[in-house]
């Protein structure tokens, strides 16, 4: 919220510029500062640069990722394949857990548990339990007599009024003959209209308009039985939710040899996978392999009764 990547109006471009500030330059004052975000990707990358440590916790985003990635390769230059390994890893870290990095001396890299919080959160399972009872919560009105003077802006003193100078005393001057020319608008008085001057209002109109992105799920059947699957995209799909392996080491050309192990072809097999990482069942990850979400497939199975040969 104080240090975004993106900011929206003066405000906020306020906020980031004193935060950048103060993180730049604080150090001069032994002054440090700990920066907390549930999005990685989204905090400021220019003062993302400056942590001296990372604490990292279960990190399931790839945006998030990368931005961690961004730290971590500024901060060694270990192996990429070692690093992208470790990478996956962070989503698989359980509650509470998290790797604490610190390069410099003292150098730190170790997993830890955090304990469990004492403090009151408004989770479903505190206040389910019974410590939730012991909780005394204070009533608005008193929580806004305790901070009135912090919420109301303070009045603003009236302005003084400005005393208007006094005429300046005049000066007699000695008596002399000059000629005087009467000026035209004194000659002549203007004229006047009589009819009154009209005042119109102008009102400008600003429509700002709100946007809503809606979500289309299509949902698809694929007929696949004993013989062969009649599309592409159906082939692939038997492959990836008959397998027993890991879900996230797919490569296109591992998916068409299965496919052809099952003496199937494996035309249209390339269009079917973009179709896929196109829905976000397939995901590519930094390491270049493919991911397969297991849960966005439903695996529907009809029985009926064959005669035998």
């Amino acid at each position: 919220m104080y240090a975004p990547q993106r900011t929206i109006g003066p405000e906020m471009a306020t906020c980031l510029g004193s935060v950048d500030n103060f993180v730049r330059r604080g150090g001069n004052h032994n002054l440090g500062c700990t920066m907390i975000t549930q999005r990685s990707a989204v905090l400021n990358k220019d003062i993302l640069t400056q942590s001296d440590c990372l604490v990292v916790l279960r990190t399931l985003a790839p945006q998030d990722k990368k931005a961690i990635q961004a730290w971590v390769e500024e901060q060694t230059d270990g192996d990429r394949r070692k690093l992208a390994q470790w990478y996956d890893s962070l989503k698989e870290l359980k509650n509470g857990e998290a790797w604490v990095w610190h390069p410099e001396k003292p150098a730190i890299y170790k997993k830890i548990m955090f304990r469990e919080r004492e403090t009151f959160h408004a989770t479903r399972t505190f206040l389910l339990s019974p410590k939730a009872q012991t909780i005394k919560l204070m009533d608005v009105n008193e929580f806004i007599e305790k901070f009135r003077n912090v919420f109301e802006p303070k009045p603003k003193p009236k302005p003084r009024p400005v005393s208007k100078p006094s005429a300046p005393t005049a000066v007699p001057t000695p008596a002399m003959s000059v000629p005087v020319r009467t000026p035209p608008a004194a000659r002549e008085p203007p004229h006047r209209d009589p009819t009154p001057l009209l005042t119109e209002t102008i009102t400008a109109r600003q429509f700002v308009p709100s946007i809503v992105l809606e979500k289309l799920k299509p949902t698809i059947q694929l007929p696949a039985g004993l013989t062969e699957p009649p599309t592409p995209l159906a082939r692939v799909l038997v492959i990836l939710t008959n397998h027993e392996g890991r879900d996230d080491r797919w490569t296109g050309s591992k998916i068409k040899k299965l496919i052809r192990d099952h003496a199937w072809p494996d035309d249209g097999a390339d269009e079917a996978l973009e179709e896929l990482i196109r829905w976000e069942i397939l995901r590519r990850q930094s390491n270049n392999y493919l991911r397969f979400y297991r849960e966005q497939v439903k695996v529907a199975e009809h029985t009926y009764a064959m005669q035998p040969i």
